[in-house]
């Protein structure tokens, strides 16, 4: 297992940025930079609460000396593709949470970005909060599964 640390910025300051906050603040060689949220306050309790410097724009996370290897898009469906073509054009790694864009005409931009950028793309949706997620933790911490790998 390789000791290099990869670097995660998220876009996103509500319930999800901050699970995936958590989630990945756990990981071992997994390091979150920064979060993005618009609003001061959202970023000195983000900040507080995480650990983790908080930012208003993604230009400002993206322009740092630690700018991340990978950025998780998942503020709101309107704003998916403002951020996820800066980050593809700062050559990061792109998790982008579905759906991509509003837009047929947002989307096609977005693939076109991928094709120009050395990052690469996944839209996926994240099911922390479903049901079935849940049950699969709870089964996991009693020990059900054994010790997962």
């Amino acid at each position: 297992m390789s000791n290099k640390t990869i670097t995660v910025g998220i876009v996103g300051g509500g319930r999800v940025g901050v699970s995936f906050a958590k989630i990945l603040g756990q990981k071992q060689n997994v390091s979150v930079t920064g979060i993005v949220t618009s609003t001061p306050k959202r970023q000195r309790e983000l900040n507080e609460q995480l650990g983790v410097e908080a930012f208003g724009t993604i230009d400002e996370m993206l322009e740092k000396d630690n700018k991340p290897q990978i950025v998780c898009v998942v503020n709101a469906n309107d704003a998916h593709a403002e951020a996820t073509l800066k980050a593809l054009e700062a050559d990061c790694h792109v998790y982008l949470e579905k759906p991509m864009a509003p837009t047929l005409e947002e989307c096609v931009r977005i693939v076109e970005a991928e094709k120009r950028s050395k990052g690469q793309l996944q839209v996926g949706f994240e099911y922390i909060h479903g049901t079935m997620t849940g049950r699969v933790r709870a089964l996991l911490r009693e020990g059900y599964f054994g010790e997962p790998l």
